[in-house]
């Protein structure tokens, strides 16, 4: 089924199709803690995956033979370092864009309090003014 070819299951009838996502369908089908998992479902089904890790392995042990192996491990560790790099590129971004945002907030609201300051001052000047007139009105008289 598509679902199982998603995951990297399969029958040994679709194997073609299959065999670029094996090592990858840890990290597309869920998190890498279930992979094992995929593996052992695969090997008790008969499916390709487990076959072609086992033929793979064993290619490896006896023949030192490792091409394809060492392909599909490659591939499934660039997509692996590429998952890891996107997430703290999008983490460092997010977090500078949100940094941003709060020292917007701070300098917007300083901005007010000084502003709100600054008319307090002169509204107390402008009152001093006045009642340092007044007083030199009264002293006259």
């Amino acid at each position: 089924s598509a679902a199982f070819r998603c995951c990297g299951y399969s029958d040994h009838k679709s194997a073609g199709r299959d065999t670029g996502i094996l090592f990858s369908s840890g990290v597309f089908c869920g998190t890498l803690r279930r992979f094992p998992r995929r593996i052992a479902v695969s090997y008790f089904r008969g499916g390709y995956l487990a076959s072609y890790l086992i033929s793979s392995f064993r290619d490896l042990a006896e023949c030192g033979y490792y091409e394809g192996l060492a392909y599909w491990l490659n591939l499934w560790l660039i997509f692996v370092c590429l998952g890891i790099s996107s997430y703290h590129v999008f983490l460092t971004v997010s977090r500078q864009q949100a940094d941003e945002k709060l020292l917007k907030s701070k300098n917007l609201f300083l901005e007010k309090s000084c502003r709100a300051v600054e008319e307090k001052m002169q509204e107390t000047a402008a009152l001093r003014h006045e009642w340092k007139n007044q007083l030199s009105l009264q002293t006259q008289d």
